[in-house]
Order: C-alpha cells, then structure tokens, then sequence
C-alpha cells in the first residue's frame, strides 16, 4: 500500500513539473473538463484569492476592465459587480468551453456586464489606450513566448493603467516575480507594489500617467549664428 502511494505521489509530480515545462513550447492551459480545480480560492494561496486581486485593483464603477486568461470567472464575476454601473470586463480566455462555464456562470448570478473574447492574448489586437485596468491570475506562464504579454497589456491600457499579476507556487505555470519584474521593466511599466509569501504573491504595475519624454519641456532654439 505505501509503496503504491509513493508511486501515485511520484508520477503525480512527474505530471505535474511535465506540464509546466511542455507549457513553455506549447499553449496547455488547465483542461475545461477540470474547471473545479480553478473555481474555488485555494485557502494556501492568499495572493490569488478573487478578493485579494479585486482589492489590489481597486477598480472602479465605469471603469473597463481586462480578465486575461478568465476560465470560469473567479475573478471575472467580483471584477464586474465592482465596476457597475456603467463599467465593463472583458474576459479573454483560449478556451470557448471556459467561456461558456463564465456565461452560465454569470447568467445565474444576473450579471450582464461581462464581454467574452475567445482568443489568445496574443492574437487578440485589443485597441490601444481602452484598459483601464487588467489581471492575470495564474495565467502568465500558461503563454508561451509570454515575454510579448506585457508589451501588448502595456499598449492597451489607458495611460495611469493598473495591472495585478498573481502567481501561485501550486501552478506548474508559476512565473518568479524577478523573471515578472525584469518582464514588466522591459515593457515599461512601473512597480507599485508587491505582496507576497512561500505560497505566491501579487504584483501591483502601472502604465505610466505620461512618458518622461512628454514630461519635458520643448527644448528652446539654439544660440543665434554669429
């Protein structure tokens, strides 16, 4: 019997560490026949907790709002009841049967306000400057090549822009916060806050308000020729 347990745990990790790493040549997200694994807040991860990303956020009534990589709208459903009235989610996942869980989902619960895309993040062509915030939650490292992500979240987001990115150790997917750091000043947005523990952690950027090129003034003319 323990030998047997032993065997289940190890073939368990084999599949687990074997998901991550095929992850970074092939587009793997979590299957939409084990939704039940990402619906529910994982009591250990603290920092992907819908209530946690929601506040970091701090969206606001009105305001648009991007859920990248949604799946069955943990995040997605809090997101839309704190940017009504008048606000919108755009929720974007690969997977059309995510989606439709998320619609379901959203149909019981009466609420309206949530646009579904079923793309990937990196064929997607949002409009430039229309974000006025996003998220990602254990959904970075699901990308491959995800190095282009935050460029093409940087361009959509309106200037002043909020992004919160969470990442959990219990995802094969995880993503370091030094790679997401480096990743996140190579786009050009700024860090504003990291919260974080052995379990994960959430990282706080911003699209910033101006560029510091548009900050400065009009260089002045030249000395007159003598």
């Amino acid at each position: 019997m323990t030998t047997a347990l032993v065997i289940l745990v190890l073939l368990a990790v084999a599949g687990w560490v074997g998901w991550g790493f095929l992850s970074r040549r092939a587009l793997l997200p979590c299957p939409a026949a084990f939704s039940f694994v990402v619906e529910r807040d994982n009591p250990l991860a603290k920092f992907t907790r819908a209530a946690h990303v929601v506040e970091r956020l701090a969206p606001k009534p009105g305001e648009t709002i991007a859920d990248i990589g949604c799946g069955p709208g943990r995040v997605t459903l809090p997101l839309a009841r704190a940017v009504a009235p008048g606000g919108e989610i755009l929720a974007i996942d690969v997977q059309p049967a995510m989606l439709a869980k998320l619609e379901a989902k959203a149909a019981r619960e009466g609420v309206e306000n949530i646009r579904r895309l079923a793309t990937d993040l990196r064929q997607a062509k949002l409009e430039p400057n229309s974000l006025d915030g996003a998220v990602m939650v254990m959904a970075l490292g699901e990308i491959p090549d995800n190095a282009a992500v935050l460029p093409a979240l940087y361009a959509a987001l309106k200037p002043g822009g909020r992004l919160v990115i969470a990442e959990s150790t219990f995802d094969p997917h995880y993503v370091a916060i030094r790679r997401l750091r480096d990743m996140a000043d190579a786009a050009g947005f700024s860090d504003r806050r990291c919260f974080g523990n052995l379990f994960g952690y959430s990282l706080l950027l911003e699209k910033p308000a101006a560029t510091r090129s548009a900050e400065l003034p009009e260089p002045g003319p030249g000395p007159a020729a003598a």
